[in-house]
């Protein structure tokens, strides 16, 4: 994507008219966007060089999200191949 000058437009936009979650249990929201941010970085890495601005700017963003969340445990949760699986509820992609 570019902006109006011709140059590329690297900055991570969210969509505000995503439907609710389901499943979700209330409090986790932070954290599902955390997982969603760290999911995107992940893919940026597989997809362009380490020292690409989409690179660093997705994990940027992502800690930025991690160092927000108000936890007092264990963060755990499982990678799969299309989603990532907090407790028992599977958070898809946002794309």
């Amino acid at each position: 994507m570019t902006n109006g000058i011709g140059k590329p437009d690297y900055r991570v936009r969210r969509t505000t008219d995503k439907p609710a979650r389901t499943g979700i249990h209330a409090g986790n929201e932070a954290i599902v966007e955390f997982l969603q941010l760290l999911g995107r970085a992940v893919r940026q890495f597989h997809t362009y060089p380490v020292g690409s601005p989409l690179c660093t700017d997705a994990v940027a963003v992502c800690h930025r999200a991690f160092t927000t969340l108000d936890v007092d445990h264990a963060l755990s949760f499982r990678v799969t191949p299309r989603t990532i699986v907090l407790g028992d509820d599977e958070i898809t992609g946002d794309s």
